[in-house]
C-alpha cells in the first residue's frame, strides 16, 4: 500500500463527507413537517455546502503537498481504521442510516456522530497541512463544534421536542 498522502486526497474525502452531511440533511427535513425542525435540518444543510465549496476552492489553491513524516508513517493506519470507519464516509451505509431514520430522536442522534466524527477528521487534517490554511480549517472545525452544540441544546430542550405528527 502507497504511504503517501496528498492533501488533494484529504481535501476530495473532505469534499464528500461535506457532500454527505448536506444530502442527510435536506433528506432528513424531508421526513419532518414541523416549521422549526425542517428549518433547523435546513441550516445545516446549507453549512455543510458552505463548507464543500471552501474544500473545493482550497483544493484549487493547493494542488500538491507533501505530507508530514508523522502522517506519512501512520497513513496505512489512518485510512482503514479512521476513514473508513468514518459514519459517513461509506455510501451503503451512509444511504441505510438515511432510510432507517424514523423519529426526530434517531435523526439528532446520527446528526451529532456525523459532526463529531467531521470535528475529528479535520482536526487530524489540520496538524498536516500549510499553516496557511489553519484559520481557516478552525473557523470550519468551530462551526462543526457550534452544530454539535446546537443538535445536543434541541435533543436536550423540552419545548422542542417534536410531536409524532411532525414526522412524515
Amino acid at each position: 500500500m502507497e504511504k503517501t498522502i496528498h492533501i488533494k486526497d484529504v481535501l476530495e474525502f473532505a469534499i464528500a463527507i461535506e457532500t454527505n452531511g448536506y444530502k442527510f440533511y435536506t433528506e432528513t427535513a424531508k421526513k419532518f413537517s414541523g416549521l422549526k425542525t425542517v428549518q433547523m435540518f435546513h441550516f445545516l444543510a446549507e453549512e455543510e455546502l458552505k463548507h464543500e465549496h471552501y474544500f473545493r476552492s482550497l483544493m484549487l489553491q493547493q494542488p500538491d503537498f507533501i505530507p508530514s513524516p508523522t502522517l506519512t508513517d501512520a497513513y496505512p493506519i489512518f485510512r482503514e481504521d479512521f476513514l473508513n470507519s468514518f459514519a459517513f464516509a461509506d455510501r451503503h451505509t451512509f444511504d441505510h442510516t438515511i432510510e432507517t431514520v424514523d423519529s426526530f430522536k434517531d435523526a439528532i442522534a446520527h446528526a451529532i456522530q456525523f459532526e463529531k466524527d467531521t470535528v475529528v477528521l479535520y482536526s487530524s487534517i489540520r496538524k498536516h497541512i500549510d499553516p496557511q490554511y489553519h484559520e481557516q480549517l478552525s473557523t470550519i472545525i468551530n462551526e462543526e463544534l457550534g452544530h454539535i452544540g446546537l443538535l445536543l441544546t434541541l435533543r436536550e430542550s423540552s419545548d422542542f421536542v417534536p410531536d409524532t405528527e411532525q414526522y412524515r
